[in-house]
This record gives structure tokens, C-alpha cells and sequence, in this order.
């Protein structure tokens, strides 16, 4: 979009602008096709929204609660993940280095 944008404007006048903005275009595919091997997080939970994401079509309530239900179940996964690096950290200086990024992370957000 932004790359039609761009060239919209540069031929409105403005190639500067429109030049900025198709390379932004250009560099959101790039970045795109760059990071497309790497794999979710999550993947119970990318499973859980596909299917939710079936569902949605016939029954929208339906599919809302499959997502509630799978926000939750993945919210749990990622506390029991954390209980076990921080138990791991008080016996293991390497654990306490794993758990950091993830503690860091839950009190950003």
C-alpha cells in the first residue's frame, strides 16, 4: 500500500515525499520476506486462533470464547514457563540469566 502511495504522490508532484514513502513499502517486504522462516512463540496458541478463526465464520460467539479460552491456557503456559526458569535460577547462575529477559519483559508490559 505504501509503495502505490509513493508512486501516487510522485507523479502528483511530490517525489521526494512519494520516494520516502515507497521505500518505506519496499522496506516493510523486505523485513517481511527477511524474518518469514522464524517460527511463533506459540504455536498451541497460533493453532488455537486458526481454528477460532474457522469457527468465526458459522458462530461468533463460539469463536470468541475459543479465543478467551486459548488466551488463558497460553497465559498459564507462559507462568508455569516462568515459575520453572525462576526455580531453575536459584540453583543455576545460567538459569537466573535465561529467566532475566523474560521477568524484564513481564514488567515492561
Amino acid at each position: 500500500m505504501a509503495i502505490i502511495a509513493g508512486v501516487a504522490l510522485a507523479l502528483m508532484g511530490r517525489p521526494l515525499v512519494g520516494a520516502g514513502i515507497a521505500l518505506v513499502g519496499l522496506a516493510d517486504i523486505g523485513t517481511t520476506w527477511w524474518f518469514r522462516s522464524l517460527s511463533r512463540p506459540d504455536p498451541v496458541l497460533d493453532a488455537a486462533i486458526d481454528d477460532a478463526m474457522k469457527v468465526r465464520k458459522t458462530d461468533p460467539a463460539a469463536a470468541d470464547e475459543m479465543l478467551d479460552r486459548a488466551f488463558m491456557e497460553a497465559a498459564g503456559r507462559e507462568e508455569q514457563e516462568l515459575a520453572q526458569l525462576q526455580a531453575k535460577a536459584t540453583v543455576d547462575k545460567r538459569g537466573s540469566a535465561a529467566s532475566r529477559p523474560s521477568a524484564q519483559q513481564d514488567q515492561a508490559s
